[in-house]
């Protein structure tokens, strides 16, 4: 059967199976087990507490809108530019 592609080769069989696993349950266990042996030692909670803020601070500044700089057309620029280095000396 020429016209068939290569997968296809038992008795004209037209069935093509794809497993999906799931791997999310395996990877929320191997993240959890470290939390759990954190929170066991002593002064664990707090370590927990600790790193679970500084992750949502890390999430809030990485999530921020950053401003971009306004476009500037050729007069902008030769007026500003010689008054920055004026006020910002290490710019100049």
């Amino acid at each position: 059967m020429p016209d068939q592609p290569e997968h296809f080769w038992s008795l004209g069989c037209r069935l093509h199976v794809t497993v999906h696993v799931d791997y999310s349950p395996l990877i929320l266990a191997v993240h959890l087990l470290p939390t759990i042996t954190n929170l066991l030692r002593p002064g664990g909670v707090r370590a927990v507490v600790a790193e679970s803020l500084l992750l949502m601070h890390q999430l809030v500044i990485s999530s921020r809108v950053r401003r971009r700089a306004p476009n500037l057309n050729s007069f902008d620029r030769f007026v500003l530019g010689p008054a920055l280095c004026r006020f910002l000396p290490w710019r100049g």
